[in-house]
């Protein structure tokens, strides 16, 4: 027979087992709906750190945050009720050495800044004191959850040794040392270092640092970065806005890279075909000089290093025309598809782009125009062929 929690949480099996802490997950037989249920034992020497959590939680109202629904005491036994976040942690997906593509660390990266900005705001700030990829699910939506507030604390209480070896700060090692939000900057560099790497931190802190500056994963930009949050000195860490800055100057930069580098293939390959077809005497050199004279209009409206919207219309107005030779439209279909999909939120039309693409040179089109069809309600009856291919 099935256990029930509180009258109303149907445990239905385990999602995770802590040091004093173990997580259900529950159908709540009122609503029908699925919760996590974390049961952590009441201790004297835990109990202040459950309050926190459960009164850390309450206080949150943000999209990376699970929220909290319900908590109580029974049996010598506190229960806390939260969203139950469907997906995978990061930790999960770093097994055996295995790290994140650069573009997509940093998008993620991008998003805990957000978090911590949020908790730091708050009065007093709240620290939360155990980032690391474990901590940090992926959703099936491909976004970010920030799990975990065990030992979020504020500000203004002293702390205590805890924490996850090599994540934590030189300072949180120390029993009774008053922390700061630079605790929290140190755990998210070295956050970003496992999203590069793959790797675990080392808790020798100064081997470390070695170990990061000799990486040759982590390209120059992203090395000052980590490096400047994780000093062993709080007090020259960088602050929380210097981080958000060079973030998005490193994402553009490598947008920027990407443009280019696409525009330089493509005229590269133009040039070829231009050279044989002029041997040939072939009629599609037409359609060579428009893509010529299309890249040459839209290259002038690139910021952030992305297409403006007055780029991507130059291009669909080629696209549309069907003024392109086929390598070059497939490609500019997909950086089209790409900019509507992930820059103008914009599903409708990124749909229609993506549909032009070539599936078996484009396979992870099928993923797209799914979530495409979530995003918009379409029921795309063609979607269980292409799947089925």
């Amino acid at each position: 027979m099935d256990t029930v929690l509180h009258g109303r949480y149907i445990v239905k099996g385990n999602l995770g087992i802590g040091g004093m802490s173990r997580v259900y997950l529950c159908v709540d037989n009122h609503i029908n709906k699925l919760w996590a249920v974390k049961k952590i034992e009441c201790k004297d020497d835990n109990k202040n750190l459950i309050e926190s959590e459960i009164n850390t939680l309450k206080s949150l109202d943000y999209y990376l945050f699970p929220r909290i629904t319900d908590a109580w005491i029974e049996n010598g036994y506190y229960y806390i009720v939260s969203d139950y976040i469907e997906g995978t942690s990061i930790g999960d997906l770093l097994q055996n050495g295995r790290c994140l593509k650069e573009n997509v660390a940093i998008k993620y990266a991008t998003e805990l800044i957000k978090a911590l900005e949020f908790l730091h705001a708050k009065s007093p700030p709240i620290l939360y004191l155990d980032m690391k990829p474990s901590n940090i699910m992926i959703t099936k939506d491909g976004t970010i959850k920030v799990i975990d507030f065990g030992i979020a604390q504020s500000i203004i209480e002293k702390s205590r040794c805890y924490g996850t070896a090599g994540y934590a700060p030189p300072e949180q090692y120390i029993k009774g040392a008053v922390l700061d939000e630079k605790a929290d900057i140190y755990s998210f560099g070295i956050t970003l270092y496992s999203f590069l790497t793959g790797k675990n931190p080392v808790s020798n802190h100064f081997k470390q640092i070695r170990l990061i500056k000799k990486n040759p994963k982590i390209n120059r930009h992203l090395k000052e970065l980590i490096l400047g949050c994780t000093n062993y000195y709080s007090s020259k860490r960088f602050e929380l806005a210097e981080v958000e800055n060079r973030l998005l100057n490193i994402k553009g930069r490598i947008k920027l890279y990407k443009i280019i580098s696409f525009v330089c293939i493509i005229s590269l390959f133009i040039t070829c075909v231009t050279t044989v077809l002029i041997k040939k005497g072939d009629t599609k050199m037409r359609q060579i000089n428009a893509a010529k004279e299309m890249i040459e209009l839209s290259s002038k409206y690139v910021e952030d290093g992305e297409y403006t919207k007055e780029g991507i219309r130059i291009i669909c107005g080629y696209l549309d025309g069907n003024f392109l030779e086929e390598s070059a439209e497939q490609a500019f279909s997909y950086e089209v598809a790409k900019n509507y999909f992930e820059i103008q939120e914009d599903y409708v039309s990124a749909k229609r782009y993506f549909e032009r693409l070539d599936l078996n040179k484009y396979p992870e089109v099928r993923g797209y125009i799914e979530v495409c069809n979530e995003k918009t309600g379409f029921e795309d009856v063609n979607l269980v062929d292409i799947k089925g291919e």
